[in-house]
């Protein structure tokens, strides 16, 4: 019975001492519109980087200490893509992309 009590103390000792995970993350949105025609449409991964790139920016500037991870936004993806029409001139594409930064 003292070795069961011994080794629960310790494993509440040892739980205790571990930093629990807390929501020391903050998540910034990034969009990138391209213009362009349906016969030629932006390159999709360009448009995901600008997208980052945007994301990454506003963390910047609002003095994250850096990348944690960023969401999943399609099945094969970072990014999510979206397209605007424009009458006759072609298609705006809308990327996404959403990270998560640390405080």
């Amino acid at each position: 019975m003292p070795i069961l009590r011994n080794a629960l103390v310790a494993l509440a000792f040892a739980a205790s001492t571990i930093p629990m995970a807390s929501a020391d993350t903050v998540k910034f949105e990034g969009v990138a519109a391209i213009a362009a025609g349906s016969l030629n449409p932006p390159n999709p991964v360009e448009g995901c980087n600008r997208a980052k790139q945007d994301a990454e920016q506003k963390a910047v500037n609002a003095e994250t200490k850096g990348l944690a991870s960023w969401d999943r936004l399609s099945v094969d993806s970072d990014c999510s893509l979206s397209s605007q029409g424009a009458a006759a001139t072609g298609f705006f594409f809308i990327f996404k992309a959403i990270g998560n930064f640390i405080k």
